[in-house]
């Protein structure tokens, strides 16, 4: 088993500075790469981890600036181990992930691995979301499902929590997800992350590794499209219904819908109302400086 790390990055110089801090101060053995994909930052990004990290890292750039999820597919492209961990620029670390991942899939032989995740609000609340308690494992195909409904205990959304096989990802790089009141889910890149996920899900026959964590932490900061515009949740549940018509997923799509139905009727948007049951706005942010 080897980890490719994929750290995409735009104008986020200090913090993906610390991100790679923290991964280099771990288990040096315990990834196969570490990739950043520099989305032509103009903060002086390039030459600060030059200088820093060398040939520790594997720095790479898209021709021109892409749009954020473009730019995860680029870094994606690029890796060459068997397995992937989407390392967001602005997150880090607060365990060996890595180590701990290699010593299950040596010993269980899973292939997919989760693990809980600390959220870090700006006034130091730090609280634990995703914690698994006892279960250890779930097959992939409930594991899916409970992603998608948030059924059970709660799944994280974000890849940054997920070490996913590289072959089990080449169906997920859509070119066009409808747009949503003139929001385009690829542009915003809110949607596809958690479709990363579920992509991965679909196509593994074995089960999920429920890892104990935590082991990395999620930024919560004001600066993310998300938070400053709380509507663009509605994009998450827009592109949940989108995987399970693509993929013939009739017993979940008709779950998105009649969760959705089962709330008033006052609501600005049926997908509002779908928000409102199933995510919380205070830990879920958008990719969308990446």
């Amino acid at each position: 088993m080897k980890i490719s790390v994929l750290i995409p990055t735009y104008n986020r110089k200090t913090m993906v500075t610390e991100a790679l801090r923290k991964i280099f101060s771990f288990q040096p053995r315990s990834y196969h790469e570490v990739i950043v994909s520099d989305n032509h930052s103009t903060d002086g990004t390039g030459k600060a981890l030059f200088q820093e990290f060398g040939r520790q890292i594997l720095f790479t750039q898209p021709k021109e600036h892409i749009p954020a999820y473009k730019n995860w597919q680029h870094a994606y492209l690029q890796a060459t181990g068997s397995h992937v961990h989407f390392h967001w620029s602005d997150d880090w670390l607060v365990d060996n992930l890595y180590a701990q991942t290699i010593e299950r899939h040596e010993k269980t032989g899973a292939n997919i691995f989760v693990t809980s995740a600390r959220v870090v609000f700006e006034d130091g609340f730090n609280p634990v979301y995703y914690s698994q308690g006892s279960d250890r494992n779930l097959s992939a195909s409930k594991a899916l499902r409970r992603l998608l409904l948030s059924e059970g205990r709660d799944l994280p959304r974000s890849p940054m929590a997920y070490i996913i096989p590289i072959e089990s990802l080449r169906e997920a790089w859509f070119q066009s997800i409808p747009a949503k009141d003139g929001h385009d889910p690829i542009q915003l890149a809110i949607g596809p992350d958690a479709l990363l996920v579920a992509s991965a899900l679909l196509q593994e026959k074995g089960r999920l590794d429920i890892l104990p964590g935590p082991d990395v932490a999620f930024r919560n900061h004001a600066d993310c499209i998300s938070v400053k515009n709380s509507d663009l949740l509605d994009l998450y549940g827009h592109c949940y219904l989108f995987f399970a018509r693509r993929y013939g997923l009739r017993d979940i799509e008709e779950s998105l819908i009649s969760a959705a139905n089962l709330m008033p009727i006052k609501s600005k948007s049926w997908f509002r109302r779908l928000r409102s049951l199933f995510f919380s706005e205070g830990f879920i942010k958008s990719r969308c400086h990446k």
